[in-house]
């Protein structure tokens, strides 16, 4: 592949496409159950340069491995999973040149060569910087000269390798000289390359502000984006020979915050595109086939937002039918990381990260096995952080106390456990077992049970009980776990408790009476016929009465 260096053009980006705002759709709704998933998040940081983390774009290669761009003391940067460690690298010839709106894309094909693009104030460019899978790297010039624009968005289509003849990667950016909204699609042949540029949108004399783009499954390029005097969300779509007619998708007309308040596209698998964007709050819209249908997803102070649809690949599109929006957001009022998730009928709202002022120029994904990832910047310590999350359905039982009484207990009376629980699923039903070892399947003790509730509960604390034979006399251990209907289990609450053999007075026998009786000694033939339970002490009077025994 021939290297050239980034040649020259001045001035700002703001990414989009998985940075500051992304939209993300899974292809099957998760087990429905009476709340909400709960959201299960391992939160890193990557970096902790100065002013790191202040752009972000995240994409998954093949393997579900994050790879992040980000900007790091006006240098890009990007930080790459392999499966155990992360590795940071700064890209070559990727000299951003200045601080603030550095708009950043990463894009990841089939055969897991990374492309960030990105805008440079140093070589006057928007630009695209490629790693390849032998660690090779380098950068081309998509369009230079002064004030070109700053990067609005960029993909990948998702086949091949570089040295196909492959229209591979395309970016949308805006040129600030003539006021347009540009798109370049750039072709290579083993080893050449070149660009085709086209004009999205001309908007007279007002520039493009924010914007993302992405691909739909005949790899047609798609935009969502606001200009600066209108501040109407904008859509336009490649049809295969033109961009077509503009549609606006709301022309709420608020003012939109210069690189947060990004919007954020993606397409499902109807080549319908799906839109989140942040006006002062976070709201979604989704193309019907004949009509935007628009709701607002938090109310909050909400900015930078960034959606993920569904089974999401390189080419930001959901693979399938049913695909429902993951969309990560700022909320400026607690100034923290957040996810809405939409359940299929309402939108579940968590709180991923709040350590701190976190959450800006955020940027999310999903991998094939449902895990969502997210980067983002923490502006409280200049960082870059990266989370990951899933969504647990179906949260096991825990237990707080358990008593067993009484204790110690006789062999033949009843021993009671009691076991006080509770359940993060509201409405399970739930069953207790009292094990006699470390061990449950399917609600079923593996080395057996002292006792369990043979109905379900849905009320704490559940209660069953155990009869102690002769061969349980001494000190038994159990485990006592808490399973609901979904055979989801608590961790064991251990204990002990002690069986003691029934107890009665002894029994002795003196038919026969004394013998061998002298003045100094006599045969006793008393005989004791029960111990009552334990070792009895024998008490022998000599006397004309009976020692006070009665």
């Amino acid at each position: 592949m021939k290297f050239k260096k980034l040649t020259t053009i001045s001035i700002l980006i703001t990414i989009l496409i998985s940075t500051t705002i992304g939209i993300f759709l899974w292809k099957n709704q998760p087990k429905e159950a009476t709340a909400a998933p709960q959201l299960s998040c391992n939160i890193e940081t990557l970096d902790s340069m100065d002013m790191t983390g202040m752009q972000t774009s995240i994409a998954l290669d093949t393997n579900g491995y994050p790879y992040i761009a980000y900007m790091s003391n006006y240098q890009l940067k990007r930080a790459k999973w392999n499966g155990s460690s992360w590795s940071l690298y700064s890209i070559p010839n990727g000299d951003v040149g200045c601080s603030g709106c550095i708009g950043l894309s990463a894009a990841i094909d089939s055969s897991n060569i990374k492309y960030i693009a990105f805008n440079s104030c140093t070589y006057n460019q928007v630009g695209m910087a490629y790693e390849d899978y032998y660690g090779a790297s380098g950068a081309y010039a998509i369009d230079s000269g002064e004030n070109k624009g700053f990067l609005i968005g960029a993909a990948m289509i998702p086949t091949g390798d570089y040295t196909d003849t492959a229209n591979k990667f395309q970016a949308v950016y805006s040129d600030y000289n003539t006021a347009q909204l540009k798109h370049a699609r750039w072709t290579i042949s083993y080893g050449d390359y070149s660009w085709t540029k086209t004009t999205v949108d001309d908007v007279g004399s007002y520039n493009i502000l924010v914007g993302s783009m992405a691909l739909d499954s005949s790899n047609y390029a798609g935009a969502a984006y606001t200009d600066e005097v209108s501040y109407a969300l904008k859509y336009a779509k490649w049809t295969g020979s033109s961009w077509g007619s503009k549609q606006t998708v709301d022309g709420a007309g608020t003012e939109y915050s210069f690189c947060e308040d990004t919007p954020s596209i993606a397409f499902d698998s109807s080549n319908y595109a799906r839109i989140s964007y942040t006006p002062g709050i976070l709201k979604y819209a989704k193309w019907t086939g004949s009509a935007w249908d628009k709701v607002i997803v938090d109310s909050v102070g909400v900015s930078g937002s960034s959606i993920a649809l569904g089974l999401y690949n390189s080419a930001r599109r959901c693979a399938s039918g049913g695909c429902y929006p993951y969309i990560s957001y700022y909320d400026i009022t607690n100034q923290d990381l957040k996810l809405a998730i939409f359940n299929g009928s309402s939108w579940d709202k968590y709180t991923v990260d709040s350590a701190g002022n976190v959450g800006r120029f955020n940027s999310i994904a999903r991998d094939a096995a449902g895990n969502i990832h997210m980067s983002y910047y923490d502006q409280t310590n200049n960082r870059l952080k990266y989370a990951k999350c899933s969504l647990v359905t179906n949260l096991a039982p825990t237990i707080s106390s358990v008593t067993d009484s009484p204790d110690p207990v006789t062999v033949g009376n009843n021993i009671a456990f009691q076991v006080a629980w509770s359940d993060p699923n509201s409405g399970d039903n739930t069953k207790i077992h009292i094990c006699k070892t470390n061990a449950i399947s399917s609600q079923t003790c593996s080395g057996g049970n002292w006792c369990e509730t043979a109905s379900w509960s849905a009320s704490s604390p559940t209660s069953c009980s155990y009869t102690p034979t002769i061969s349980d006399v001494g000190t038994q251990n159990y485990y006592a776990f808490v399973c609901d209907d979904d055979n989801a289990c608590s961790a064991s609450t251990s204990g002990t408790f002690t069986v003691q053999a029934a107890i009665s007075a002894p029994v002795v026998t003196n038919s026969t009476g004394a013998s061998s009786i002298t003045s100094t000694s006599a045969r006793l033939n008393g005989e004791i016929t029960s111990t009552g339970g334990e070792n009895p002490t024998v008490h022998i009077y000599w006397g004309d009465n009976n020692g006070g025994t009665t």
